[in-house]
């Protein structure tokens, strides 16, 4: 079991790498299992028979209370979630990883997204997200 938590600053473009990892997933062969979850902000998929969670939403404390308990709902083995450490809530990452024995990953966005005083125009931005979900995916075996 693991838990892989992509750590990132407002607007770095955690979302958008969480929702490239899913296309990821289902183009090699992943399902979702239930489609209509929150208006996408929470995807279950089945993929080389790991039960794998995703929450886009990184947000504050409640955020990462409602995205462990999304977790643990679906009895995900895999479970890759946004965060902010600013904002608090990683203590229930930490509860979660060690209520399931699970391994816990702090993954962190680019630090060209996060410089402000460089940011990258669309097309790069774009291409750093879909990058850092190939790493994200190479992370789930």
């Amino acid at each position: 079991m693991k838990i892989i938590a992509l750590i990132g600053a407002q607007n770095t473009g955690k979302t958008q790498t969480l929702l490239s990892l899913i296309t990821l997933i289902k183009e090699d062969g992943g399902r979702e299992i239930e489609p209509d979850l929150l208006l996408g902000w929470e995807a279950l998929l089945e993929y080389k028979g790991h039960r794998i969670g995703i929450t886009t939403r990184g947000g504050d404390a409640l955020i990462q209370e409602l995205n462990c308990e999304f977790f643990r709902r679906y009895q995900c083995d895999v479970m890759i979630t946004a965060a902010r450490i600013r904002t608090g809530g990683i203590e229930y990452l930490y509860s979660l990883a060690e209520d399931l024995s699970a391994t816990l990953i702090w993954a962190t966005k680019s630090y060209y997204a996060t410089n402000i005083s460089v940011k990258p125009d669309q097309g790069e931005f774009d291409r750093m997200n879909r990058l850092e979900a190939q790493f994200l995916f190479n992370m789930i075996d």
